[in-house]
């Protein structure tokens, strides 16, 4: 299968999408530690809606010419095993292995046998804090990442051909079997999410995209500035809260238009993109899982400074940020690129990847 030429407009919206979930998750965190500011970005969180768009899409794109084979699909598998899993892993080792060494420090939820072995399966459950959450918070993402590579590898296998609808039916087919099973079923539900429809939308846009039938530039522009404008305002904050049907109507809505309209400017972004948002971009994955352990190291230094609790909250929130992109940063470089080559067994990095 032939690689993929870099999409720039891409890999800017992975790093942005990554740096929106780390102040979001950044001032949660200073308020979860009692430190004033009261700052409040839950709109960051949008970056996962933004994440699995660009999922859908780059699957869609990397899958162009496969002819349906095994030995292609499972490939494909390989790819993003070695894409996902040995970070995932490395990451939750060492949070395990922490929370055992310092459990007064750990997390609040505390880490079980049984937990860690479903973490790193893949498999999703109600840890002991209450939430559906693995052992690496961020981590119950990458499950619905590694269905969406389950599913959408079965559908090639079957036939490449009308991808788009195979895929769409078997999110369909979990839905009616959630709706059925009323709840009795966690794996089932978790599956059911209407979230797993922004992976059917990346693919939308993917076909459109390489068919040249995206939306006029001038169009996109106004709904990306409206969007932003609504979400500004009290129901876009409301889908935090409400269900995922409404997530998905705002922010989902708003995230298709926005990576649309940078792919619609791609020939501008290829020439203009900052490459500190291209590495960034490249990054992002890194950053992503690593940046709340980052928090946590972080605070350790800050606690032990006498005055840490009179300093200013912004300056704390920036800090903070700056650090966590600056951890997940040198942990790509050093490690994920390494890990990557061990188990991919190739000297070159993929240029597209998510």
């Amino acid at each position: 299968m032939k690689q993929q030429r870099q999409i720039y407009s891409i890999q800017v919206l992975r790093g942005a999408a990554a740096l929106l979930v780390v102040v979001h998750h950044a001032c949660n965190f200073l308020v979860e530690h009692s430190f004033g500011g009261g700052y409040d970005f839950k709109i960051g969180a949008i970056g996962v809606d933004i994440f699995f768009i660009i999922s859908g899409f780059i699957m869609y794109c990397s899958t162009l010419g496969h002819r349906g084979t095994l030995k292609e699909t499972l490939a494909f598998w390989k790819k993003r095993i070695v894409r996902i899993v040995p970070l995932y892993w490395l990451i939750t080792a060492f949070i395990v292995i922490a929370s055992f060494a310092q459990p007064a420090s750990a997390s609040s939820a505390a880490v079980t046998l049984t937990g860690f072995v479903k973490s790193i399966l893949f498999i999703p459950y109600v840890s002991t804090g209450g939430l559906m959450q693995p052992v690496v918070g961020q981590g119950w993402t990458l499950n619905y990442e590694i269905f969406f590579y389950a599913a959408l590898g079965c559908v090639l296998l079957v036939s490449p051909r009308h991808m788009l609808v195979r895929v769409a039916a078997v999110f369909a087919i979990f839905q009616f079997s959630a709706w059925c099973a009323s709840g009795k079923s966690v794996v089932l539900g978790f599956y059911a999410s209407p979230m797993m429809l922004e992976f059917v939308a990346g693919v939308v846009l993917a076909k459109l995209y390489l068919r040249h039938q995206l939306p006029p530039q001038w169009l996109l522009n106004c709904g990306i500035v409206l969007g932003a404008f609504l979400l500004t305002r009290d129901q876009g904050f409301k889908a935090y809260f409400s269900s995922e049907w409404h997530r998905i109507a705002v922010w989902g809505v708003f995230s298709f238009i926005l990576v649309a309209g940078l792919l619609r400017s791609e020939s501008w972004w290829s020439s203009r993109a900052p490459r500190i948002m291209t590495f960034l971009g490249d990054a992002s994955y890194s950053i992503y899982l690593s940046h709340v352990v980052a928090f946590s190291i972080f605070w350790k230094v800050l606690a032990r400074l006498p005055v840490a609790h009179e300093l200013p909250a912004a300056a704390v929130l920036v800090t903070l940020c700056l650090f966590a992109t600056l951890f997940g940063s040198t942990l790509y470089w050093f490690v994920e690129r390494g890990l990557t080559k061990i188990f991919s067994g190739s000297k070159h990095r993929l240029v597209i990847q998510i």
